[in-house]
């Protein structure tokens, strides 16, 4: 079994998601760590984890390179074919669950730490990206094979009510999982 945990950058995978990784490895999947290349990479590597580099960036609103990340996902997905994905941000959760739809047979976890820019700004902009987001999340991130987990209750239901996400296969945590004892309040 092979599991790909996705972020938008090296540190967010070494700092917040390596115990998840670990954990993985554990039970037995096959992990590799999708993210774009940074310092952090060889320390996860040194760790174990397998590292999938997207040279691409996730960060930055680019129609041509918003497509080429999607393409990448396309192309590493179906190149790894893995049995689950794990996104993280809301690029990686969007971008992601399009891929594992059009690769097919792929279970996803979207992590949504908030609803986004788009969905609280009232300008212009975002009130036109508002749509195509929201009709891209409405298609794409439900369906049987895709959960999604959010951090407070009034993003999971706001995706709830605009369709942007089942109630059945929402889920609600109250943190990130950060873990206490590596991240400790300094005396």
């Amino acid at each position: 079994m092979k599991a790909l945990l996705v972020a938008n950058t090296d540190w967010y995978l070494y700092n917040f998601r390596r115990a998840l990784a670990h954990r993985l490895q554990e039970s037995g999947y096959e992990v590799t760590l999708v993210c774009p290349p940074g310092p952090y990479v060889d320390k996860l590597r040194n760790l174990g984890f397998k590292c999938a580099l997207l040279n691409l960036p996730i960060d930055r609103l680019s129609p041509l390179k918003e497509l080429r990340v999607l393409l990448a996902l396309i192309a590493l997905y179906r190149r790894e074919r893995p049995s689950i994905v794990h996104h993280f941000t809301i690029r990686c959760v969007l971008y992601g669950s399009i891929a594992a739809r059009l690769v097919g047979g792929i279970s996803v976890i979207n992590a949504l730490t908030g609803i986004g820019h788009i969905f609280t700004a009232d300008g212009v902009k975002a009130r036109f990206l508002r749509q195509g987001v929201g009709f891209l999340y409405r298609h794409f991130l439900t369906g049987s094979r895709s959960r999604a987990i959010f951090q407070n209750s009034d993003d999971r239901d706001a995706f709830v009510d605009a369709g942007m996400a089942d109630a059945a296969r929402s889920h609600l945590i109250p943190s990130s999982g950060v873990n206490c004892s590596t991240f400790r309040r300094s005396q």
